[in-house]
C-alpha cells in the first residue's frame, strides 16, 4: 500500500509540473531528464590518488631492485648446475628456495597482482626474457648480472597526467645510475618515465630489467668529487704519457730504431708502435673523447708542440721533455668548485709538485704547489690553460 501511495505522489507530482509548465506559456522542448548522483563512495572505486599511485609503482620497483641485488625474498637462491633443458636460459639461472616465500610459477604470479595487471604479469612471464622460470617442479630465477645502471626509487617523484575512470597515466622522475661506481659518481642522471595504472595496477610500466625506449634521460649536473674524479683521471694519463709508462712505456710501446725518428725545428718524435693500442691520431682523440671535448682535444693535437703527430701514415709521441720542470702529483690533489651553471662549471685543482731528479744537483725539500683551472662543459673539460704541458 505505501508504495502504491508513493507511486501515485510521484506521479501527481509529475502532472503538477507539466501544468506548472504550461501554465507559465512555456513548454520545454525536450523531456526533462531526472539524475541520479553517484555519491563519493561509490565514484571513488575507479580513481585513486597521486599518493597510491606512486606507492604501488615504488612498491613494484623496489620489487625488482630486491631481485637485481639478490636481497630480500630473493637472496634465498642456491646457485646449481642446471639441467640440460635449462642451459639455452644461460648459467645465470639459480634455484629459488621456499624460504623466499615462492615454490612455483603459480607463486610469482600472484605477488606480482598486488601490482600489475594480469595482462602485463602474463606477457611477463611468458617472455623469452622472464627471470623466473619452473622447470621440473623447480622454481628458477635469473641471476645473471652486470653493471647495468638502475633506478633509484625511494625519492622518486610522482605527477598524475591523467585519470579517466579506471585508468591513470603517471609520470615518475627517479634517479638512474650504478651503485657500484661509488657514491659520488652512482647516479649521474635522472629518468622521467610514464605509467599507465588500470585500477590502480601497473598496465604500462617498467620490469624487471628497468629499461624502456620511452624513458627520458636528463643528465645532472657534476659534483665537485666527480669533477676531480676526471681530473686526476686525465692527469695520471698524462703522466704516463710524460714518464714514458703504461701505454707509453719506453721499452716495450715505443720504437726507437733510426727509421722511426722524425724530428720537427724543435721536438723530437719517435714511432708510437700498435701494442700501445694507439695507431692514428683518430685512436687518441677517441681516448681523449672520455673526458675532454672535441675543441678541447683538437687545440691540444694542433698546437706548436703536440703531444702526438701522425708522420707518413703513422702515429708518433712526441719524446721533448723540458729539463727540470716538476710535475704534480695527482695523489695530492684538492678540488674548488668555484661556479656552476648547468652543465658549465669552473674547478680549481691543487696539487703538489714533486721534484725534478737530477742525479748531479738532487732537489733538496718541497717543489711547491701548482694550482690549475679547468672549465667543463657537460661533464668534460673544455679549456684547461697550462695542462697537460705544465710548460707553456
Amino acid at each position: 500500500m505505501r508504495k502504491t501511495l508513493h507511486n501515485v505522489y510521484f506521479a501527481l507530482f509529475a502532472v503538477l509540473l507539466a501544468a506548472g509548465l504550461v501554465a507559465c506559456g512555456t513548454e520545454p522542448d525536450e523531456p526533462i531528464e531526472i539524475y541520479v548522483r553517484q555519491t563519493e563512495t561509490e565514484n571513488h572505486a575507479n580513481e585513486w590518488t597521486i599518493e597510491e599511485l606512486g606507492q604501488v609503482i615504488v612498491s613494484a620497483g623496489n620489487l625488482w631492485e630486491d631481485w637485481w641485488n639478490l636481497d630480500g625474498r630473493f637472496a634465498h637462491i642456491d646457485f646449481v648446475d642446471l639441467p640440460e633443458g635449462l642451459e639455452h636460459r644461460g648459467m645465470g639461472m639459480s634455484v629459488l628456495l621456499p624460504a623466499s616465500g615462492f615454490q612455483s610459477l603459480d607463486d610469482i604470479r600472484d605477488y606480482l597482482l598486488q601490482f600489475y595487471t594480469p595482462t602485463w604479469v602474463d606477457a611477463e612471464l611468458s617472455g623469452d626474457f622472464s627471470v623466473f622460470v619452473e622447470y621440473d617442479g623447480v622454481l628458477y630465477a635469473d641471476g645473471t648480472r652486470a653493471g647495468f645502471a638502475r633506478p633509484r626509487w625511494d625519492d622518486a617523484t610522482h605527477v598524475l597526467i591523467e585519470q579517466d575512470g579506471n585508468r591513470a597515466v603517471v609520470e615518475t622522475t627517479f634517479l638512474h645510475g650504478a651503485w657500484h661506481r661509488g657514491e659520488d659518481y652512482a647516479y649521474p642522471s635522472k629518468v622521467t618515465y610514464r605509467f599507465t595504472l588500470i585500477d590502480g595496477k601497473i598496465d604500462i610500466g617498467l620490469g624487471p630489467w628497468a629499461h624502456s625506449d620511452d624513458m627520458v634521460f636528463e643528465a645532472l649536473p657534476l659534483n665537485v668529487a666527480q669533477f676531480g674524479r676526471i681530473i686526476e683521471f686525465e692527469g695520471r694519463f698524462w703522466e704516463a704519457w710524460w714518464n714514458f709508462h703504461l701505454d707509453f712505456d719506453w721499452q716495450n710501446n715505443i720504437g726507437f730504431d733510426q727509421d722511426l725518428f722524425y724530428e720537427t725545428e724543435d721536438a723530437v718524435y719517435v714511432r708510437l708502435l700498435p701494442q700501445s693500442g694507439f695507431e692514428t691520431l683518430d685512436h687518441i682523440r677517441n681516448r681523449l673523447s672520455w673526458n675532454t671535448t672535441d675543441n678541447w682535444a683538437e687545440q691540444l693535437l694542433t698546437s706548436e708542440h703536440p703531444p702526438f703527430i701522425e708522420h707518413n701514415g703513422q702515429l708518433y709521441i712526441n719524446m721533448t721533455r723540458q729539463p727540470g720542470l716538476h710535475r704534480p702529483d695527482w695523489s695530492t690533489a684538492r678540488h674548488v668548485l668555484v661556479e656552476q651553471d648547468g652543465q658549465h662549471a669552473v674547478v680549481e685543482t691543487t696539487v703538489y709538485l714533486t721534484p725534478f731528479v737530477d742525479f748531479e744537483n738532487p732537489a733538496d725539500g718541497s717543489a711547491g704547489e701548482l694550482t690549475l683551472r679547468f672549465t667543463f662543459m657537460e661533464g668534460r673539460i673544455d679549456a684547461s690553460p697550462g695542462f697537460p704541458m705544465l710548460a707553456e
